[in-house]
């Protein structure tokens, strides 16, 4: 998963090559909500919330968010 920060609380989240599996995310004082783009369960939506507060300004890289069983 790559994480690209477009403004302050605005992030474009993608989940493979492409905009096939592209979501926009945008951060409010509650939480996180996703705004466009294509579905994410509330489990991915709440790792990908995880890994924008572990990162704010988004991610060079690919994350790897294991899976909890």
């Amino acid at each position: 998963m790559l994480i690209r920060q477009l403004n302050r609380n605005t992030y474009d989240v993608f989940g493979g090559t492409g905009f096939d599996n592209w979501t926009r995310v945008r951060r409010f004082h509650w939480g996180i909500k996703q705004v466009d783009g294509v579905f994410l369960p509330r489990p991915l939506l709440r790792d990908v919330s995880t890994a924008i507060e572990v990162c704010p300004q988004g991610s060079l890289n690919n994350i790897v968010i294991e899976e909890s069983v």
